[in-house]
């Protein structure tokens, strides 16, 4: 159990991925309903940046997992920095993608 001065900081932490892999099971629902419909022209693209999303979403949320399965007090501020330091910037790059995905989808659909 981390110090109760650290516990907000995993909290929010805890919220903000369980919000990134609930948006990358929605992109893996979309990928599979509606990937037949994409413009032959840019279903690479799309991918590829589907693809980047669910990485930084999916994967991100059991990387942290590992990481509190395998996280040794004292360092609990050691485990915060690294955290806060590479985790929020890939999950905000992450849904960042998401909304290349629908504007590019929105430009080619019509």
């Amino acid at each position: 159990m981390p110090p109760m001065s650290w516990l907000p900081a995993f909290i929010f932490l805890s919220i903000w991925d369980a919000i990134a892999f609930g948006v990358g099971v929605v992109i893996l629902i979309y990928l599979g309903m509606n990937y037949s419909k994409w413009p032959k022209k840019i279903r690479g693209s799309l991918l590829v940046l589907s693809f980047i999303a669910l990485w930084f979403t999916l994967l991100n949320w059991i990387h942290d997992g590992l990481h509190n399965t395998g996280a040794m007090p004292p360092n609990w501020m050691l485990l915060a920095f690294t955290e806060y330091t590479f985790h929020v910037p890939w999950l905000i790059f992450g849904l960042a993608l998401v909304y290349v995905i629908t504007q590019l989808v929105k430009v080619y659909k019509k």
